[in-house]
């Protein structure tokens, strides 16, 4: 299911540089539909390529859910419905994240969506941060497994999570 988000994904974003068939979009974004639990959530069900997104409910939803609004603008009427129950599903799920990443990626989603919870999952991710300020730029590092950290540098004139970078090293 992620390899399968990740391509339309990135098919779409190669739209505009080449020749992408919308049959093949199409037929990647109703597969994931039909792999939708009945909760809204996305589960893995097949190989394991990246353990941190596709080991929890929230964060493969949320990457899949972003499958579906980077390419909203052709959504069928039931892929929508599958978004809309995916975004559902996140919104209920994100005060449960247990590390920083799903979290991050369900408060990215829920901005997305301009959802009604994004600005709680917003505060409780940036709660877990220790801030530096540099001149006008805020780094918030967020300690995650060990050595690996999340960073989120936001211009403080740019509120929306779509302004600011996340940045995943080791």
């Amino acid at each position: 299911m992620w390899i399968t988000a990740l391509t339309a994904r990135y098919l779409r974003l190669a739209r505009d540089f080449v020749d992408i068939d919308d049959a093949v979009l199409e037929k990647a974004l109703n597969w994931l539909m039909r792999t939708q639990e009945a909760n809204g959530a996305f589960a893995e069900t097949g190989r394991r390529f990246n353990e941190r997104i596709q080991s929890d409910d929230t964060a493969m939803t949320s990457f899949v859910v972003l499958a579906f609004l980077d390419n909203a603008h052709g959504l069928s009427t039931l892929q929508r419905n599958a978004m809309n129950r995916g975004i559902s599903y996140i919104a209920e799920s994100w005060r449960d994240a247990e590390s920083p990443y799903p979290l991050s990626l369900a408060t990215y989603v829920l901005h997305r969506a301009e959802h009604p919870h994004q600005d709680g999952s917003y505060q409780l991710l940036e709660s877990k941060a220790t801030t530096i300020t540099k001149g006008d730029l805020v780094s918030k590092t967020i300690n995650y497994l060990g050595k690996r950290r999340l960073r989120l540098k936001i211009n403080p004139n740019q509120y929306l999570i779509n302004h600011f970078r996340l940045i995943f090293f080791n």
